[in-house]
């Protein structure tokens, strides 16, 4: 029997932790597209308050917190970070309310995912894992990354000390790590993947090396631009021509003052997609609103968020599709369309390959039909 729930706020993938305080009261800890929410609990999780923002700070990734034999509590998370960098273990003695110790786990992009526990002794160990490699284009891509599980063994007095000063505990150790892809036949598509990659490295390069330019095109710079991209990816003989183009064209536009910054950008991406969840094309239509290159704009997002704008969005649909399954009386088809989907069965294709199970498996799963 449902008996209550803890609505947050722009919750994202649904990977809560719940914490007792020490007035016997629940909090849970939500994953949301802005870092961390939360919700209080006074009669045992039966029912739940009004879920609002934290100020824990972080991207939209998994952390960890619980409580340490000690009274006090451990937060994992990112620490003035720029992506799923500077993964931090932090301290409270305050009932979670600050953390003003920390030890920085791994300063690495693309670290993230921790676990942690405490044993008898006191140690603590934390799992977490380095370039997954996951949404990459090409198998090249893939194996390029780090692919790890990492395990780190500290203690409260190293997060006090904000360095390791106990006997034995040690940072970054790999516990294991994905070797080469040996199956037969590759699982990719593998036509042209040293041009694909070569490409996407040089386009990488240029939007890094012309950001401020890039931000400030003009609506016509920006459609040429795009045209440009979308030219040199289809490996043309002028590649070195086109290329040229692209360059001059980036160079010759001046910096604007007031420019946004780049995580301003991200995150109008962010509400945008938010309010707008069936927007098949959400880029094309900002890139006309806010006069910036599409590209430039994929290329931002999967900068900070280490997620394409496509998956966001698909990540966005599916919890709503999830939050709509557990209602009964809302047919899988109404489903579907309420979540930008007009076929049902390609719905239901998206839904298994992201779930393992079909929609109608997941609603039996969770409210027992």
């Amino acid at each position: 029997e449902k008996l209550g729930a803890a609505q947050i706020p722009e919750r994202l993938f649904d990977e809560h932790m719940i914490l007792e305080l020490q007035d016997g009261s629940l909090r849970a800890y939500v994953r949301t597209v802005y870092g961390i929410g939360a919700a209080e609990s006074y009669d045992g999780g039966k029912t739940w308050g009004q879920g609002h923002r934290t100020d824990l700070g972080g991207p939209c990734s998994r952390f960890h917190i619980r409580r340490l034999q000690s009274g006090r509590i451990l937060l994992i998370n990112h620490y003035q970070f720029h992506s799923r960098d500077h993964l931090t273990a932090m301290l409270s003695e305050d009932d979670g309310r600050t953390f003003p110790y920390r030890l920085l786990l791994d300063e690495r992009d693309n670290v993230s995912y921790p676990d942690a526990k405490q044993v008898a002794d006191g140690s603590i160990y934390i799992t977490y894992d380095r370039e997954r490699g996951s949404y990459r284009q090409t198998l090249d891509d893939t194996l390029r990354e780090a692919r790890e599980i990492l395990l780190a063994k500290i203690t409260e007095e190293d997060i006090l000390a904000g360095k390791l000063v106990s006997s034995g505990s040690y940072l970054k150790h790999v516990a294991n790590k994905l070797a080469g892809y040996t199956g037969d036949p590759l699982p990719f598509d593998t036509r042209d993947t040293d041009f694909l990659r070569r490409a996407d490295d040089v386009l990488s390069e240029m939007f890094n090396t012309y950001p401020v330019h890039c931000r400030n095109l003009h609506n016509v710079g920006a459609d040429r631009l795009d045209a440009l991209i979308q030219t040199y990816n289809e490996h043309t003989k002028n590649a070195a021509d086109v290329l040229s183009e692209m360059i001059d064209l980036l160079s010759s536009v001046q910096s604007v003052p007031g420019t946004k910054s780049e995580n301003a950008i991200v995150e109008e991406i962010r509400y945008y997609i938010q309010a707008h969840p069936d927007d098949e094309q959400p880029l094309d239509t900002l890139a006309k609103q806010m006069n910036y290159s599409r590209n430039y704009l994929q290329h931002i997002f999967k900068k900070h968020t280490g997620s394409t704008v496509l998956h966001y969005q698909f990540a966005l649909r599916l919890q709503k599709a999830k939050l709509l399954l557990l209602d009964p009386s809302i047919r899988i088809i109404d489903v579907a369309s309420r979540c930008g989907y007009d076929s049902p069965s390609y719905f239901s294709k998206l839904f298994k390959r992201e779930t393992g199970m079909t929609p109608e498996a997941y609603r039996k799963l969770k409210v027992g039909e």
